[in-house]
């Protein structure tokens, strides 16, 4: 972990990604995730590797997350239902996506690709942006479904 924070604290700020306008972190001018958190700019991240750290796993963080529930629609389909999660569970999520992407990169040590893989995070290059948007993209369109959830199964009359 040391080596992380080492590595974040040693690189220089992460530039916003223009191709991407949807994938920014949660800095001061947007910042409603977490209130007891002070936000800081761009620039000024480095300067704290750890806040670094915690701004790009909270921007990446899905909202939801997609829960198949069987019974619901009769016949033994299944509907997916999203669900909310907590400021933990959203952590716990994206830091497993980070985790997954990192695993994946050439670096030797584990240290030097997770850190690589966050600040490719911080600069919307990753492919962890794309899972959350597809989570959040399954989650929309699964909203119908959370009344017919509400109601229980169906039964014939």
């Amino acid at each position: 972990m040391s080596i992380i924070l080492d590595t974040l604290r040693t690189a220089p700020p992460p530039q916003p990604n223009v191709q991407f306008p949807g994938r920014t972190l949660l800095t001061d001018s947007n910042t409603t995730a977490n209130a007891l958190q002070p936000s800081m700019p761009r620039e000024a991240l480095p300067l704290s590797p750890v806040q670094y750290l915690t701004t790009i796993v909270d921007s990446v963080a899905p909202l939801i997350k997609i829960r198949q529930q069987r019974g619901v629609a009769g016949g033994g389909a299944s509907l997916p239902i999203p669900v909310p999660l907590g400021i933990r569970q959203r952590r716990r999520q994206a830091i497993q996506w980070i985790m997954a992407s990192a695993e994946s990169r050439r670096e030797v040590r584990l240290a030097d690709r997770v850190a690589k893989e966050i600040i490719n995070v911080a600069e919307g290059k990753s492919g962890v942006w794309e899972k959350r948007a597809l989570v959040h993209k399954l989650g929309v369109s699964a909203r119908s479904n959370v009344k017919i959830a509400l109601m229980g199964p169906r039964r014939r009359s």
